[in-house]
């Protein structure tokens, strides 16, 4: 039984490590997760600033083609003014063109207006275009450790499971069943005794019951947390 108990105890320190390598191989998805969310909000930015750079640009050629026609219109407006014979009629004419001139005016404020804020979006998409260039290269490189270090810590991890089945190899079946029981319940289904206490709940045993441990003759366990107790001289 006393090579049980010590099997008992490697067991759970390999078990620990194991348990600690799952854990850590869990957050590697979700570190992926991380980088993928960031080059997709890197992503949404350049195609929020293409779609604006596309409003603009169909803006601009709707105010050209307005200023365009009006500018035909007020050509044809003008040839037709030379031909006019009252000068009420002249007049009239005059202040027809004077008033598309000035909505003229107007429209070639506005492609200006639009042709600035058209500058602004191409320099914003061209720095936007910069990060996402540049943060591909972090992240990917980013990404690349992390799937090295899991390819190594499967390794690790088939390593500590191959050393789990030589220790079982040589451990009673009765001795595995109580741990595995405990072990679904607790992540420390072994502790040790020390100075007449349970190590792992912290309860004095009483000295009869410490004696019968230190026999290490058979599993015994505690009767708070119900550990299987393993004897620990006092040094």
């Amino acid at each position: 039984m006393l090579k049980d108990l010590h099997i008992l105890q490697d067991l759970q320190k390999i078990d620990l490590v194991i348990d600690s390598f799952q854990n850590n191989k869990e957050e590697f998805p979700k570190l992926i997760e991380q980088f993928n969310q960031r080059l997709g909000e890197e992503k949404h930015k350049i195609e929020v600033k293409k779609q604006a750079l596309l409003e603009l640009e169909k803006k601009k050629k709707g105010l050209e083609l307005d200023l365009s026609d009006k500018e035909e219109k007020i050509k044809k407006s003008e040839e037709k003014m030379m031909l006019v014979k009252s000068n009420e009629e002249y007049q009239a004419m005059k202040k027809e063109i004077e008033m598309a001139r000035a909505q003229n005016s107007f429209l070639e404020e506005q492609i200006l207006e639009v042709m600035l804020q058209l500058d602004e979006v191409k320099n914003a998409l061209n720095i936007f275009e910069q990060e996402m260039s540049n943060s591909t290269k972090v992240i990917e490189a980013q990404k690349k450790k992390v799937e090295d270090d899991l390819s190594h810590l499967d390794e690790l991890l088939m390593g500590k499971k191959g050393e789990r089945e030589t220790l079982l190899k040589d451990l009673s079946k009765e001795s595995l069943s109580a741990y595995n029981r405990l072990r679904t319940k607790k992540a420390l289904a072994v502790t040790e005794t020390r100075n007449g206490k349970c190590v792992g709940c912290s309860m004095s045993l009483p000295p009869q019951f410490y004696n019968e441990i230190q026999k290490c003759d058979t599993l015994r366990f505690c009767p708070s947390c119900q550990r299987i107790l393993i004897y620990t001289p006092t040094t």
